[in-house]
């Protein structure tokens, strides 16, 4: 803990120094390597500095980025040697960050460098923000605010000033390519970046969150002078608006004619292009003077100028539009009937099952409602998520809520792949996405497969579009799956290497043929294990189990899993037959302290 004479010490020449700040806002002397506030968070720095005005100041930020950065691999690094090869504020799609690393490689590295010697890294930065309290009581008050928002490793630094980082821990950093040598698959890229987009709506929520929250908190905490001018009855606060461009001559010709007010910090307007000059009356007295300083000038009230726009997060954005469009008298209830989750498959989107349920919804008033839904989330089609069917082919229970009459159908584009499918009739999991792409990244050129709960062809087409896999041989007993794994062979070009087996799996599955067999039905697929052992080839091969287990049993389970798949195969005639665990797949949490995981097992006939 610092002294009382510490923290006093600290808040000495605080004044200074925020004069000092709204002067390089008001002449455009932003030193970062962007030249600008980022645009997703001007509202916020904007508000900062106009609300706090004599209690807080921003010294540095950033929205949130995704970028590839390419380092020297060995030696020291020199702070700013780093060289950003592609650098963003918004999401990136997943073929624009390969094409990124592949102009990388072909040209050398980065900057003209040497790629030979550099290590290239994609990496997700969350938003941070730093500013100047004028004292330790603000700088607390404001702290409070941040983790209440979700920026949990935020803190305060007292030194020769008193700081505040506001930040928080969603990060993603991993190396793509070292010394020239491409790491990782252009599939597992385009996993990161849709990995990278999750945490970008996560950072953009939380940075609402804290503008929300802080707003009516940085009046209460000083509210700078124009607020105190005005409980005190005086005049409002009028002032020059000027371009960005212009607004160190203007400050300049104001300063020079004794027309501008020393007393009052400049602001940024509403927006970030447009510099507010707080102006005396001598300068009010005449209407000429505004002519005098040149063309694209207005003179804007303080007290009255417009409010910065926070940056919306999806839901905000929901809110919003869809408030437009009901009753006055239903709304606030209607309005916390929104979700503030959704899952997006192809030009739909799934809003939970406990959404949208009040009794408005089905009215046909709501129908405009219900299209501004759409339009928000920017969607052909909204749907609502229901429980998978608890009987043998697993069927979905979603349904269509809009438009009316519409069919479940949708193109869903993952990982360079189609699926094809009715989502009101066939599950889809969007958690099984790092899965399919680590399938997508095996090598099985001349291999036989055959995936035993096929479905629409959830881990069938990716071995078979991008593991490259001679043959498949797919079993699936949902006629509804067949219809859609049938269409999806087609669209995705691969009919010709895919025999489809409709029905029992344990039944109708291939016997000796397989390099490998995929098992992936949840909870549990042992009924399948002695059909997937016969499958395979007289050598043996792999065998890629999907099960859940408990959190703290994964290597338990798997070595259960491994002793029951070895003698299994030993009364299948497979004498001596050996089963080693290679591999454990974490996949994602299925529920509490509850994971769905793959095990990959090598089988061996002797």
């Amino acid at each position: 803990l610092r002294s009382p004479a510490a923290m006093e010490a600290a808040t000495v020449g605080f004044a200074a120094r925020a004069a000092r700040s709204a002067r390089s806002v008001s002449e455009e002397d932003d030193r970062s390597r962007k030249g600008d506030v980022d645009r997703p968070i001007r509202g916020l720095v904007s508000d900062i500095n106009a609300l706090g005005r004599e209690t807080v100041f921003t010294t540095s930020s950033c929205s949130g980025r995704v970028s590839l950065v390419a380092e020297q691999t060995k030696g020291k690094r020199v702070k700013g040697e780093a060289k950003w090869i592609l650098m963003s504020h918004d999401p990136v799609a997943g073929h624009e960050v390969a094409e990124a690393v592949d102009s990388y490689l072909k040209g050398g590295g980065g900057g003209g460098g040497d790629c030979s010697r550099e290590t290239l890294t994609l990496r997700f930065e969350p938003f941070i923000l730093a500013v100047e309290c004028a004292n330790v009581e603000v700088a607390a008050e404001i702290l409070k605010v941040g983790r209440e928002a979700g920026f949990r490793e935020s803190g305060i630094q007292i030194g020769k000033r008193i700081t505040l980082s506001i930040r928080c821990s969603i990060r993603l950093e991993l190396p793509v390519c070292r010394d020239g040598v491409l790491l990782v698959t252009r599939e597992y890229l385009g996993v990161c970046c849709e990995l990278c987009d999750e945490k970008f709506s996560e950072n953009f929520a939380r940075i609402e969150r804290f503008h929300r929250l802080l707003k009516p908190k940085l009046s209460k905490l000083g509210g700078g002078r124009r607020q105190q001018r005005d409980e005190a009855g005086g005049a409002p606060v009028m002032a020059v608006s000027a371009p960005r461009r212009r607004a160190k001559a203007v400050k300049d010709a104001l300063k020079a004619r004794g027309w501008l007010d020393q007393g009052v910090r400049p602001q940024p307007a509403p927006g970030g292009d447009r510099i507010l000059f707080p102006v005396t009356s001598a300068f009010r007295s005449s209407e000429a003077n505004l002519q005098a300083l040149g063309e694209g000038l207005e003179v804007v009230s303080l007290g009255g100028a417009p409010k910065s726009s926070p940056t919306r997060s999806p839901h905000e954005e929901l809110r919003r539009r869809v408030g437009e469009m009901l009753p006055v008298d239903l709304a606030k209830d209607l309005l916390e009937d929104l979700p503030r989750r959704w899952e997006r498959l192809g030009d739909a989107v799934l809003i939970p099952k406990q959404a949208m349920v009040r009794e408005y919804w089905s009215r046909p008033e709501a129908i405009e409602a219900w299209a501004a839904v759409a339009e928000a989330l920017r969607c052909g089609k909204v749907g609502r998520q229901r429980e998978v069917r608890d009987n043998a082919v697993r069927e979905s229970a979603a349904e269509v809520l809009w438009p009316s009459g519409a069919d479940g159908w949708v193109d869903h584009r993952e990982n360079g792949i189609i699926y094809s499918f009715d989502f009101t009739k066939c599950m889809f999991s969007s958690g099984n996405v790092t899965e399919k792409a680590r399938i997508a990244s095996f090598d099985c050129s001349g291999e036989v497969v055959v995936d035993m709960f096929a479905g629409i062809g959830y881990f069938t087409l990716p071995y078979l579009v991008k593991a490259n896999a001679e043959h498949l041989y797919a079993c699936e007993w949902n006629p509804e799956a067949v219809r859609a794994l049938r269409r999806n062979l087609g669209v995705n070009g691969c009919e010709d290497r895919c025999t489809v087996l409709e029905g029992d799996c344990t039944k109708n599955a291939p016997v000796g043929v397989a390099n490998r067999v995929n098992l992936g039905l949840i909870p549990d697929s042992s009924m399948a294990w002695e059909a997937a052992v016969r499958s395979l080839g007289p050598a043996g091969g792999w065998l890629h189990v999907h099960t859940n287990c408990g959190s703290e049993e994964v290597d338990e389970t798997a070595e259960s899993m491994r002793e029951r798949v070895e003698e299994l195969a030993v009364q299948s005639g497979r004498c001596g037959a050996i089963v080693d665990v290679r591999h454990i797949e974490r996949v994602k949490s299925y529920a509490p302290r509850v994971l769905h995981i793959v095990v990959d097992l090598w089988v061996r006939t002797p």
